[in-house]
C-alpha cells in the first residue's frame, strides 16, 4: 500500500490527477493531457444494474459518476458493449 505524503506547495498529498478530480485545477492541456491522467477501464455490463435485468446499463453508471470520481478517476475507458457481430 503506498502512502501519499505532501509535496512541496501541495498540502493535500494527493497526485495531480486526483487533485483534479476533487475540484483542483485541471492538470495538463492539450493533446498531453493523460500524463496525469487516472484512467478507469469500465465494463458497462458489469459495473452498475439500474433496471434489476442484472445486467450493468449505462443508466446504472452515470448514476455511479460521483462514486467514480470520488476515487480520483479523471477520465474512463468504456470496454465494447455492444453485441458481437460474429
Amino acid at each position: 500500500m503506498t502512502t501519499l505524503r505532501p509535496t512541496s506547495g501541495d498540502p493535500t498529498g494527493l497526485p495531480p490527477a486526483a487533485r483534479a478530480a476533487s475540484g483542483g485545477a485541471p492538470t495538463g492541456s492539450g493533446s498531453d493531457w493523460y500524463r496525469d491522467a487516472v484512467i478507469y477501464e469500465l465494463h458497462v455490463r458489469a459495473f452498475a444494474d439500474s433496471d434489476g435485468d442484472g445486467r450493468g446499463d449505462l443508466r446504472g453508471l452515470t448514476g455511479r459518476l460521483d462514486y467514480v470520481q470520488q476515487l480520483g478517476v479523471t477520465a474512463i475507458w468504456l470496454l465494447p458493449f455492444y453485441p458481437s457481430p460474429l
